[in-house]
């Protein structure tokens, strides 16, 4: 494949990227806003007002409060998904470059290596620098970020059994 191809092809692929990075953590941050709301909601009829509030909490907050209340009142759920603040962490780091990051694409000299570029508009001393991304490197995160949806899914879906929610 030549240089021109292969730098085409990195750039549909990072548009599939970015679009599903944006997509399953907009999908994560709402299911976080249930999590929390059906945890403070005594009866369904208050859910629209935990909603409204809690929907415009920063997503940063809300992973910190659902893993602080899976802690506290479900070890179990916490512990059948050990990994999942981990990557919600990647997930939210990942989105925020593409968000605020200016976004490019490399190849080496011969065409043979690509990656899609997102480099920060200021760079500032002990920030993070440009982050190379091969085709790999994005495939698999978007599979990781798949998982980790549904498993966010799986998680309110439990929670919301425990207050006899059925979601």
């Amino acid at each position: 494949m030549s240089r021109e191809a292969r730098i085409n092809s990195i750039k549909k692929l990072s548009e599939e990227f970015q679009f599903k990075i944006l997509i399953y953590s907009n999908n994560i941050d709402r299911d976080l806003t249930m999590i929390i709301c059906m945890e403070l909601a005594k009866e369904w009829s208050e859910m629209v007002n935990f909603i409204d509030h809690y929907q415009n909490v920063i997503f940063s907050r809300k992973i910190k409060l659902v893993n602080t209340i899976l802690k506290s009142n479900y070890p179990d759920i916490y512990e059948k998904y050990p990994d999942v603040f981990i990557q919600i962490g990647q997930i939210k780091a990942i989105r925020n470059k593409i968000a605020h990051f200016l976004s490019s694409y490399l190849a080496n000299d011969d065409g043979s290596k690509t990656w899609f570029v997102l480099s920060p508009l200021i760079v500032r001393e002990n920030e993070n620098k440009e982050q190379q991304l091969s085709e790999e490197e994005m495939r698999g995160f978007m599979e990781m970020v798949e998982i980790c949806s549904s498993n966010v899914r799986e998680i309110m879906v439990l929670v919301g059994k425990k207050h006899d929610y059925t979601l």
